[in-house]
């Protein structure tokens, strides 16, 4: 029983913290210009996947087995893993034409970003709602075929894809460092600069999509053995672990993106210390006001009077 209530408490404040995290990171692109780039428009669409398995996954599998919502968590795992594969494939498109095509990055990104992530996520939500038309019956073949085709076309594939457009990066990026270490003098030129920032936000981005990966595995492995009726292959352990790895990775991006990432760093340093000076400034005010003394007027009622202090020079 405590080892229940203990569950259901950590899952349920990793829950809160996930919402409230991916939340900020959100407002904070939304409401600042200079964090308005495409590049972040994917992951705020990646945030919002996140919130989704924080605010809605997660309290459906705490509402236990014989809750009214209950029947919605094997399509909510569908479509958050699905939305969450889809906005990682945005990401990774987004830094392969960043850094192979860098001249005809914005025309083509602009020309194609909003209707990139409308697609992904009305895939997410078809595809996640398919077994409807069959009544969600685990044990017919269809099920299992649905089950195979979503595990390999949807997931399989987009991660070979993946890891395979981050190895051409990786080339891509190579080769320029190559190019300036032999022009050592072209060191501090703009392209040179711009390749070097292309670099740290990639690496950052591949850290995002291997964990993802990683954190989503055991859920993979899981719904495999499951549609092969190999339940003895998925022990109690592995399926308890796996919820904490969904919420760790849901958690760590916004830590990354805050910590990590140089634009969100900069805007979030930058606000801190607004922060700090109008604190200052406010005590500052604070002191500089006229003290109050109470006095008593002729009915003898006590009266808040302004006591002035002049100053003087005294000259010789």
């Amino acid at each position: 029983m405590v080892d229940v209530t203990l569950h259901f408490v950590i899952l349920a404040s990793m829950s809160i913290l996930i919402v409230a995290a991916n939340i900020i990171v959100c407002v904070s692109v939304v409401t600042n210009a200079q964090l308005r780039t495409h590049t972040n428009g994917f992951l705020v669409s990646l945030a919002v996947s996140d919130i989704l398995t924080g605010g809605l996954f997660f309290p459906v599998h705490l509402s236990g087995p014989y809750s009214p919502v209950a029947f919605t968590e094997g399509y909510l795992v569908a479509f958050v893993l699905l939305a969450g594969v889809g906005n990682i494939c945005l990401v990774t498109w987004d830094r392969y034409i960043a850094v192979t095509k860098p001249f005809q990055y914005k025309e083509t990104v602009k020309k194609h970003f909003s209707k990139m992530i409308i697609v992904i996520w009305a895939i997410s939500l078809l595809v996640a709602l398919l077994p409807l038309t069959w009544k969600t019956d685990y044990n017919i073949v269809i099920h299992k075929v649905y089950l195979f085709c979503l595990m390999g076309f949807f997931v399989v594939i987009p991660y070979a894809a993946i890891f395979l457009a981050y190895y051409k990066i990786g080339q891509n990026l190579r080769k320029h460092q190559q190019k300036i270490r032999k022009h050592s003098h072209a060191t501090g030129s703009l392209k040179c600069k711009r390749m070097k920032a292309e670099a740290k936000v990639t690496k950052v981005l591949l850290a995002i999509v291997m964990i993802f990966v990683l954190s989503w595995l055991p859920i993979i492995y899981m719904t495999t053995v499951a549609s092969l009726n190999k339940l003895n292959l998925s022990p109690d352990a592995l399926q308890k672990a796996s919820l904490y790895t969904v919420a760790l990775s849901s958690l760590a991006n916004p830590l990354l993106y805050a910590f990590v990432k140089q634009d969100f760093r900069r805007q979030f340093k930058r606000r801190s210390a607004r922060q700090e000076i109008s604190s200052v400034s406010a005590a500052a005010n604070k002191m500089m006001e006229p003290p109050t003394a109470p006095c008593r007027t002729e009915n003898g009622r006590k009266k808040n009077t302004v006591i002035y202090v002049k100053y003087f020079s005294l000259r010789s």
